[in-house]
């Protein structure tokens, strides 16, 4: 579902003085629903969009969408106000990259309660998604379990399967953090 870096980019092209930084995720569009993460204005990322796809050495202008944080670094009060707003960054080859925000989602800490809230820009680049999340509720979970090892199975059979519980992920970071402290 998701992978995230960071870059500098800015409310006006080459604007190098005016650069903020911000954390970047590229998930597929199933994240907000899959997170519960509700839309403050605009609309979520679509397949079927064409610049909601970026694609990396093909695409010079990318759909996004942004937090409340990253509206904030640009000036921006209202969320319905930030929708057809671009920002731009210097790729590393030099070609400038536009993103048209097209969605807002709150801030919310999604790095761990041991961060600071973070400006994010999300995009969906198929090629840069390198983890699944996969929201279970109640039923057979067992049985779930094994209809996605089958299909995972089936899907990527060159490369295992490493499942884990998202509640085992937490407890052992806060296990760390407990003796650190």
């Amino acid at each position: 579902e998701q992978s995230n870096s960071q870059r500098d980019y800015s409310a006006t092209p080459g604007d190098e003085a005016g650069e903020f930084r911000v954390n970047t995720m590229a998930f597929t569009p199933e994240f907000l629903e899959t997170y519960d993460i509700p839309l403050l204005s605009g609309r979520n990322l679509d397949r079927n969009i064409a610049n909601d796809t970026f694609v990396v050495g093909e695409s010079e202008t990318m759909n996004v969408l942004v937090n409340e944080l990253t509206l904030a670094r640009m000036g921006i009060e209202n969320p319905d106000d930030a929708i057809n707003q671009r920002l731009y960054r210097n790729s590393d080859e030099g070609t400038l990259r536009e993103a048209v925000i097209v969605g807002v989602v709150p801030t919310q800490n999604i790095l761990g309660l041991f961060n600071q809230e973070k400006p994010w820009v999300f995009n969906y680049s198929p090629t840069a998604v390198r983890i699944a999340s996969i929201r279970i509720t109640g039923g057979n979970m067992l049985g779930t379990i094994e209809d996605i090892e089958r299909v995972w199975k089936r899907v990527i059979p060159d490369y295992p399967m490493q499942g884990r519980f998202l509640d085992q992920t937490f407890d052992e970071v806060y296990d760390v953090l407990k003796y650190m402290n």
